[in-house]
């Protein structure tokens, strides 16, 4: 059976690398439904659904990198603010695989593809948009694609806690339900827990916000009806980082969008009228979602001081962790169930949850450093984007992108490798082809052109 499978991962491995474009959109694609296929389809291949998404973008930086790049002479990886820190990061995170305190070789290999495997996807993003065509179809799939999450969300939320639809990847897990309210389940979607599709719902809020800023006519109140649906499924969840990450995203997304003057004050004005709209719809259609939101949001405890002890406390642990830490890959729950026997370790490993605490103890004090540094200039590369391009229908994508970079600094990104995945994609969007920036405007039958040279990425052909 084994053998079975690895043949099947090298096949896959090398069917990627031979079209590995669509390598990249399929594991884009396989991230927001392999929940589904781990919790409804294929429960007893569920470890090994994990990875395809894995081995598919492997065969994909072969034939990115090696096979259109190294072999026809240009240039592997692009110019970026963040390769110097990138590169020092992950020589430290190489060196953490021989940390004497990690129980084996194993684990450290599994914590590495944890902190530097989805890096490679940024420098191959402006591969796979290569144009405002591309990009017009990219915003499209995203709309195609979220369609099935979003419309699951309240029907989930519709059922019992113990319905088969509410279970998580491993059915052994009881359903997270809200508070007291113990017959409305905390709902997942296609994803196999909670949190990956928080983080699924935090990230596309800013990206359908900037299409709909731009958009006219039904297509703008079709994008912004769907952000309502985003914002619904969000209160579903019952988490409060979605909607924290969302407020923080609005004006990122509402001030970046246009360059000049003008068209900045049309897009702030459509969206504090339409986000009010927005909200209240969401709540009209869904009350009950919005009221155990709400009840659980008060009941669940302090928001700020969770926020401070998210800060607070990595200071605490550095002191316990040291320069080294205890390994990459030492705090990851596979390496306790399936990787390692936690009591070989003559020095236990601290339990911990939250990003920053998890990195201090796997690598140190100064890989934590390493980290924030290239989050802050995955940001900045982005903001450099931005200000190099003139208006053109290029410059809400990057927004957007700066938006889901800049709230993910504190994000977690080693842990939850589907937040990792989409949160390097969008860092790769600042490798928009300098074409884009030129005064070209492109224009459609029957559609005028609009005076701010932003305002089409999203109209199509009548």
């Amino acid at each position: 059976m084994k053998l079975f499978l690895l043949a099947g991962a090298a096949l896959v491995v090398i069917a990627a690398a031979r079209y590995w474009r669509i390598a990249i959109w399929s594991a884009l694609i396989l991230a927001v439904y392999e929940g589904a296929l781990r919790k409804w389809f294929f429960p007893q291949y569920q470890e090994y659904i994990f990875f395809v998404k894995d081995a598919l973008l492997l065969g994909a930086y072969v034939g990115g990198f090696w096979a259109a790049r190294m072999m026809r002479g240009r240039r592997v990886f692009d110019t970026h603010i963040a390769n110097a820190a990138i590169a020092a990061l992950a020589a430290v995170c190489v060196a953490q695989i021989l940390n004497p305190r990690l129980p084996n070789i194993t684990v450290g290999i599994y914590g590495l593809q944890g902190y530097l495997f989805y890096i490679p996807l940024m420098y191959l993003v402006p591969e796979v948009i290569p144009d405002e065509a591309s990009a017009r179809r990219f915003v499209l799939g995203i709309l195609i694609v979220s369609a099935v999450p979003l419309l699951l969300g309240p029907i989930q939320f519709s059922l019992p806690p113990d319905h088969a639809l509410n279970a998580y990847a491993w059915s052994d897990i009881q359903v997270a339900t809200f508070g007291e309210n113990e017959n409305l389940a905390r709902v997942t979607s296609t994803f196999s827990y909670i949190t990956g599709f928080s983080v699924f719902l935090s990230i596309i809020a800013p990206v359908l916000l900037a299409a709909a800023l731009i958009a006219s006519g039904r297509l703008r109140v079709l994008l912004f009806a769907v952000l309502a649906l985003v914002i619904a499924n969000q209160f579903m969840t019952g988490s409060r980082a979605p909607l924290v990450v969302t407020a923080v995203s609005v004006p990122i997304v509402v001030s970046l969008s246009a360059r000049n003057f003008g068209a900045r004050a049309k897009q702030a004005i459509a969206a504090s009228l339409a986000l009010p709209l927005v909200l209240i719809l969401a709540s009209y259609l869904f009350p009950e979602a919005q009221q155990a939101f709400k009840d659980r949001a008060f009941a669940a405890g302090d928001f700020t001081g969770r926020v401070v002890e998210m800060v607070e406390r990595p200071f605490s642990l550095a002191a316990e962790a040291g320069v080294a830490g205890w390994g990459i890959g030492s705090t990851m729950p596979a390496a306790a169930l399936f990787l390692a026997d936690r009591g070989n370790h003559s020095d236990p490993v601290p339990g911990v949850e939250a990003e920053f605490d998890r990195i201090v103890v796997e690598i140190g004090v100064f890989g934590l450093l390493l980290m924030l540094i290239v989050r802050v200039l995955v940001a900045v590369g982005l903001l450099q984007s931005l200000r190099r391009l003139p208006t053109t229908s290029a410059r809400p994508l990057i927004a957007a992108a700066l938006a889901i970079a800049f709230t993910n600094i504190p994000g977690s990104l080693v842990a939850n490798r589907t937040s990792s995945l989409f949160y390097w994609f969008a860092a790769g969007i600042c490798f928009v082809p300098a074409k884009w920036g030129r005064s070209q405007r492109t224009t459609y039958p029957g559609i005028e052109p609009a005076h701010d040279t932003a305002h089409d990425v999203l109209k199509v052909s009548r």
